[in-house]
């Protein structure tokens, strides 16, 4: 039946049907689609799963909504995931809203137990088991992230960290790296290119100030930075990388720290411990006039003290 028939004949040539009508836009064809979808759930139940539904395009998620909202009582049952560290906008925010109207479910998935994380290593991988040192660094490492169990593994097998003995991996003598994998390097650079310059730089300093830092502590060593350091913890919010968590803030995941530390190279850390040195140890004027001058106090030796012997040991 039409418009069924020529909007599937449209979207997927390779079927061989005739197309009878031409759609003068998007909206038309996206009725048509999810009239395909719903006539072909009336014949037999159907289900639809969208894995990370950030990533789906535009037009996608018009027909994901269209299904959710208007087609109540035929069977469809649409299982969409999405990843909570990662910011919800545009379309995925009104599609996630158009299955909230419709009564959708919403479950929250905790990290994967290590018992859990091994046959997903080892599906990709090969192989019959992970050495138990092996399968303790990865769940630790990736905090139950089946994302970043999967990379990290996939990561050391190329570098050649691990092997594979008698069907067990283990770590090679190597040892096993301390930066993160590729392909979180590449998800956190390309978040952070993204931003405005001065939310890079406070992601920068967020890193090196420690796992959770207080606004204050922000507030004392970016004093100068242009415009108001709320808008900018905002723009770096709403990246993911940055979460609030226990009265302050620190990263999404300890990865993307560690990704930040390492997208911003041995000299610029440097440079960057030495300013935080300078700002925390209080009564140090620098030279441009760019850091604060603040009350020197017995508290603040020891943090200023740790950053400039990290500036020293980064090569300064």
């Amino acid at each position: 039946t039409e418009p069924e028939r020529s909007a599937l004949a449209t979207i997927l040539p390779g079927l061989g049907l005739s197309s009878h009508l031409v759609f003068s836009d998007r909206p038309a064809l996206v009725v048509g689609l999810a009239a395909a979808l719903a006539h072909l759930a009336r014949g037999q139940p159907l289900l639809i799963a969208i894995d990370d539904l950030p990533w789906l395009d535009e037009a996608s998620h018009e027909v994901l909504s269209g299904l959710a909202s208007g087609f109540p009582d035929v069977p469809i049952m649409l299982a969409v995931t999405y990843r909570d560290e990662e910011p919800i906008s545009g379309p995925a925010a009104a599609t996630l809203d158009a299955l909230g109207r419709s009564g959708a479910l919403e479950l929250t998935l905790g990290p994967l137990a290590e018992r859990d994380m091994e046959p997903l290593v080892l599906v990709h991988l090969g192989g019959d088991a992970l050495a138990p040192e092996l399968a303790t660094w990865l769940s630790s490492e990736s905090q139950g992230n089946p994302l970043f169990c999967l990379e990290m593994a996939r990561d050391l097998a190329e570098r050649g960290a691990i092997r594979l003995d008698c069907g067990r991996w283990h770590p090679t003598a190597a040892g096993l790296p301390a930066e993160p994998p590729r392909a979180v390097r590449q998800l956190v650079a390309t978040r952070i290119r993204s931003l405005p310059p001065a939310a890079s730089r406070l992601l920068e300093t967020a890193a090196e100030l420690g796992p959770v830092v207080g606004y204050d502590a922000l507030a004392a060593v970016m004093s100068d930075i242009d415009g108001d350091l709320l808008t900018t913890l905002d723009a770096a919010l709403a990246s993911g990388l940055l979460v609030e968590r226990a009265g302050g803030y620190a990263f999404a995941h300890p990865l993307f720290r560690v990704a930040v530390e390492a997208e911003s190279g041995r000299a610029r850390r440097a440079a960057l411990h030495l300013t935080l040195a300078k700002a925390l140890a209080g009564g140090v004027t620098d030279p441009d006039g760019d850091l604060p001058e603040l009350p020197r106090s017995p508290a603040d030796a020891g943090p200023a003290a740790e950053h400039a012997l990290e500036a020293y040991e980064l090569g300064l």
